[in-house]
């Protein structure tokens, strides 16, 4: 009799004066849990199977979730979606980077270290540059020294820092591409400071480009100067020996609206006067081809003082080349 009193009080639930049995569905699903449906029978869930989890429904029956999560993980372990609704385990990796492959699948790929001739990156220099070598999966490049350039060594060997030669010593300076560059097929140089000069003889200026052997390049120039008197400065081009060109000028000559053109043919040769006042900055501009035969070498804007105590290029002048042919 006790037991059959317990099993119907747990029927009805008190509302306060009146006890109100609940509404039982007799026909439960196997393993499904139960929903409270109001004054409706309550219902049963279906069966969910292994890894579903239960998930809400806006007014009405919670439902099993498509997706499958394992039910058990371990240490370092990244979970990711292996399959439509299937998430699984991707076990961890000592010193690897993670990458998807042509299909997008993820996995991790251990870089090559150190002592077989790679670099792990696992913990890299300070200022070391990262970069993919392919056969040794990941490799870097060390920390330059200051004022150093980085070229490259295309697809046979890894970049290299290269000296920058300041302007003082004939070279481009830290802040422009080096000549060397000029065998990719283009660039240019800008000075980074005043070029100045004392003498009556052609002398080169940073303003230069290499051609090798056979080959077709055009350049234009452009540069701001000054001249110490009423003489000007006159200007050239040098050539490697077997090169030929056609090069013309045009800039400012008796002031900063006068503008005079010349035509440069030979190497090593002045042309006309330019910046033929000391009104500054005069302006001049170079527009030329340079076809080369059997020698390769530089080609190099030159100038000179006519008289007077000094000539000027001015900082931000520059240079661009081109190779054609």
């Amino acid at each position: 009799m006790k037991k059959l009193i317990v099993i119907l009080a747990a029927l009805f639930l008190s509302t306060g004066a009146i006890a109100q049995p609940w509404n039982w569905d007799l026909s439960p699903t196997r393993y499904g849990l139960v929903v409270g449906n109001g004054n409706a029978p309550v219902t049963w869930t279906a069966a969910g199977t292994t890894g579903q989890v239960l998930t809400a429904v806006t007014s009405g029956v919670p439902i099993w979730s498509t997706l499958a999560i394992p039910t058990t993980s371990v240490i370092n372990q990244i979970l990711y979606s292996s399959a439509t609704n299937t998430v699984s385990g991707l076990a961890t990796v000592n010193s690897a980077v993670l990458v998807t492959n042509g299909t997008g699948v993820p996995g991790f790929q251990t870089v090559v270290s150190p002592a077989n001739g790679g670099d792990s990156l696992v913990n890299p220099p300070i200022n070391n540059i990262a970069l993919y070598n392919g056969a040794k999966a990941y490799d870097s490049v060390g920390a330059g020294t200051a004022n150093y350039i980085l070229k490259s060594g295309g697809q046979a060997a890894k970049p290299s820092w290269i000296q920058s030669v300041p302007v003082a010593n004939g070279g481009t300076g830290g802040t422009t591409i080096p000549t060397a560059q000029s065998g990719l097929g283009f660039g240019e140089v800008i000075l980074a400071a005043d070029t100045l000069i004392t003498v009556q003889t052609l002398t080169g200026t940073p303003l230069q480009f290499t051609v090798g052997t056979n080959q077709t390049w055009t350049f234009d120039a452009y540069l701001t100067d000054s001249s110490g008197t009423t003489a000007g400065s006159e200007y050239g081009v040098l050539l490697p020996a077997t090169c030929t060109m056609l090069v013309r000028t045009n800039g400012t000559v008796g002031g900063i609206t006068a503008f005079s053109t010349d035509r440069i043919t030979a190497s090593n040769t002045a042309g006309i006067a330019y910046a033929t006042t000391t009104v500054t900055p005069h302006f001049l501009e170079f527009h030329g081809t340079v076809t080369s035969g059997g020698t390769g070498g530089s080609v190099v804007i030159q100038f000179l003082k006519v008289t007077g105590d000094k000539s000027v290029i001015k900082a931000g002048s520059y240079i661009i080349f081109h190779r054609v042919s």
